[in-house]
């Protein structure tokens, strides 16, 4: 005897994700619930309807998330390729894609940015040979901003010392909540 399955109640959502394919799409969900699963089945059949994979971009938030989904987009498109019930045009489509894979832009915000800069650089007023921060650089740069910003406050007219003082503040405080906002990322402004 076989389970039921059972249908998952945003199975809506997750038919439109692999159904509405003339439109862009923003995923968001908690972990483990699909939306790799999800992703791939969408980029599959933008393959299968005919899409070049140099046109398809998928943004997540973590490079591991990002590695994740360059895995099994890869494995589905190798098994797709592979298959041979489909016809034979798919499959081209599919094996063209294996092998045009590094194409797609599947990764962070952040790579991405940088991707679109190196390819517009004159358009974007960045240095030709620029280079992204790692998170030693980036650390340095907060650090030294921090520090300007504190001399800034005790060598000009700044009342921000007395104001701080006035509310219980310290720049000790001060500067583990700006640390704090420089490192955590959110999805949208609000406040602290």
């Amino acid at each position: 005897m076989t389970a039921a399955r059972t249908i998952p109640p945003d199975q809506a959502a997750r038919d439109a994700i692999a159904q509405e394919l003339g439109v862009s799409m923003l995923v968001e969900a908690s972990a483990g619930t699909g939306k790799t699963t999800s992703m791939v089945g969408r980029m599959i059949e933008l393959i299968r309807s005919g899409m070049a994979i140099e046109h398809i971009t998928a943004i997540t938030f973590t490079k591991k998330a990002a590695a994740e989904l360059q895995g099994r987009f890869y494995k589905a498109l190798q098994d797709r390729a592979r298959d041979e019930s489909a016809p034979a045009n798919q499959r081209e489509r599919f094996t063209r894609a294996v092998g045009q894979i590094d194409r797609c832009a599947i990764g962070t915000i952040h790579s991405f940015c940088g991707r679109l800069l190196r390819e517009r650089p004159v358009e974007a007023g960045v240095g030709m040979n620029f280079t992204e921060l790692d998170d030693d650089a980036d650390l340095q740069l907060r650090h030294q901003g921090w520090d300007d910003f504190v001399d800034t406050c005790f060598c000009g007219e700044s009342d921000l010392p007395e104001q701080l003082d006035a509310l219980g503040l310290s720049f000790g405080a001060l500067r583990d909540a700006f640390g704090s906002s420089a490192t955590t990322p959110t999805s949208h402004p609000g406040p602290w």
